[in-house]
């Protein structure tokens, strides 16, 4: 297996070189990056730690950071905030639909249409706003 060695214009240049060769010919793309031609060295993978090792073989999801944890709060009590203000939003659509009348007057049919689009579009947008919500609690419960 190859390792990317940090040297990214090495390999962007490489593929270039490869990018008008018939690699049926010898030149496969499998040996582009390799110790065969001298350029470059293999790095090993770091060794896994015994408490990452234990916490893969557990099937359990590694504890957050407290930096982690505090982002995830973070942008939880924004969803939530923005989840308050969407559904007081729909509240209040939902009452002018009950009276059927803005400021004293009549709603007409035009304004009606409009309405009902600004409710679907809040609704679903109240929907993505629970699924971020909840994969948000999910992160957390980790």
């Amino acid at each position: 297996m190859k390792y990317y060695n940090g040297n990214y214009t090495y390999y962007k240049e490489k593929i270039s070189e490869g990018a008008g060769r018939n690699f049926s010919e010898g030149g496969a793309p499998e040996n582009f990056g390799t110790a065969e031609d001298g350029r470059t060295k293999r790095q090993k993978e770091p060794p896994a730690d015994a408490s990452s090792q234990a916490v893969e073989n557990s099937g359990r999801k590694a504890p957050l950071s407290k930096n982690a944890e505090r982002v995830l709060r973070a942008e939880l009590e924004k969803t939530e905030t923005e989840i308050s203000e969407t559904e007081s939003r729909i509240t209040a659509m939902e009452k002018i639909f009950a009276s059927n009348e803005i400021d004293g007057r009549q709603l007409a049919y035009s304004e009606i249409e409009s309405l009902n689009r600004d409710y679907a579009e809040l609704k679903s947008a109240l929907d993505r706003l629970y699924e971020k919500w909840q994969n948000l609690c999910s992160g957390l419960d980790s």
